[in-house]
């Protein structure tokens, strides 16, 4: 009797276990290793590997093609940036809590700061403060908002909390209030965006972006075997992953693949 009982047992418990996996086959599960992917890829495409990262959209893009990583990565690959920001757009509004949403604010920022569209970046600039103030892209969104369209610079939190409104509003006249904004701090890393032989060389590459309203900076860099070199960067980001999220805009303004260097002290 005891061997029947044994036998019942594990014939029941088999049946469960199939049921289980039968349903599990059904259920679809959030994918997270996907996120490191992303991260990998967009690291790629800052080196200028954009067919490593491309790969690694494709293999993405059929299993999980609304994951708001995957969704950046897309829009990050684009050459064309107006077509990317609904993607970013599509990201913030549908996932707004995702890891992913304040690096597409960000982009969306950066996008119509850099077109010199001064009400939409602003605007924009204004969602990004209020919806995301404790991201790291912050300050460097103030930096480049303050390189383009005016503003005094970097600011590493909100003016308001969206959810203690003091009733001071952050437009005035159609532009943004920043009177509270602190003076920029100088970041770990850049954008290399060329190398010359000779300072006047660097200097007048750097002059070609400042008309463009770019914040730019000529560095003296020694070579191994002792030669001098003048390197012309773009922007000071106070992380690696911000010089990456830079690395997409800065591109279309050179029509260049910026190296992330970091910045000499």
């Amino acid at each position: 009797m005891r061997t029947i009982s044994i036998i019942h047992y594990l014939a029941k418990f088999t049946i469960r276990i199939s049921v289980i996996y039968i349903l599990c086959s059904f259920i679809s599960f959030p994918a997270f290793g996907q996120s490191n992917e992303v991260r990998t890829a967009l690291q790629e495409l800052s080196l200028g590997n954009r067919t490593n990262a491309m790969n690694v959209l494709l293999d993405l893009i059929i299993e999980y093609p609304d994951d708001p990583g995957v969704v950046f990565l897309h829009a990050s690959l684009l050459k064309n940036n107006a077509k990317a920001i609904p993607m970013y757009k599509k990201i913030v509004k549908g996932k707004p809590n995702s890891e992913w949403a304040d690096d597409a604010q960000f982009r969306i920022v950066s996008y119509y700061a850099t077109k010199k569209d001064t009400i939409k970046a602003r605007e924009e600039m204004q969602k990004f403060r209020n919806e995301y103030p404790k991201s790291e892209l912050l300050p460097d969104a103030y930096e480049i908002l303050r390189n383009t369209v005016g503003g005094p610079g970097k600011n590493t939190g909100p003016i308001i909390n969206p959810k203690n409104d003091t009733g001071k509003s952050l437009i005035v006249e159609g532009k943004v209030d920043f009177t509270d904004t602190p003076p920029p701090i100088k970041g770990l890393f850049t954008l290399q965006v060329g190398v010359f032989k000779t300072r006047m060389a660097a200097e007048e590459e750097a002059q070609s972006y400042s008309k463009k309203r770019l914040r730019c900076n000529v560095i003296e860099r020694k070579l191994p075997d002792g030669a001098t070199r003048y390197a012309v960067t773009i922007g000071d980001y106070t992380s690696r992953k911000n010089a990456e999220a830079a690395v997409p805009i800065v591109r279309n303004q050179c029509n260049c693949t910026p190296l992330i260097i970091q910045n000499p002290m």
